[in-house]
């Protein structure tokens, strides 16, 4: 009894990484998700350039940048991310119930 329990609280994590990455997807389609990426690029891309031109012995300029670009990416990351587990997860939920 305990091992199903195991199993019945697995599926259920599986499907909930499935439901967050489908509502990551309809996020990024939304207006807000472009208008958020579109953003972060543009972040991104400013920081970049301003890294090429920034004074090298200003330290805290170049952490500043540093910063700003991990920032950027790491937004663009997270949701990446989060639809790959959840692609994963369905992967693994499609074989648990062909196993069955």
């Amino acid at each position: 009894m305990i091992e199903q329990t195991s199993e019945t609280a697995d599926r259920r994590e599986l499907i909930r990484l499935i439901d967050m990455g489908i509502q990551v997807e309809a996020f990024i389609n939304s207006d807000l998700g472009r208008y958020l990426l579109d953003r972060s690029n543009v972040e991104q891309n400013a920081a970049l350039e301003q890294l090429g031109e920034v004074d090298p012995d200003d330290p805290k300029a170049i952490r500043r940048l540093q910063f700003n670009l991990q920032v950027a990416a790491g937004i663009q990351n997270w949701l990446a991310d989060l639809v790959l587990e959840a692609r994963n997860a369905e992967e693994a939920l499609r074989a648990v119930e062909w196993a069955s």
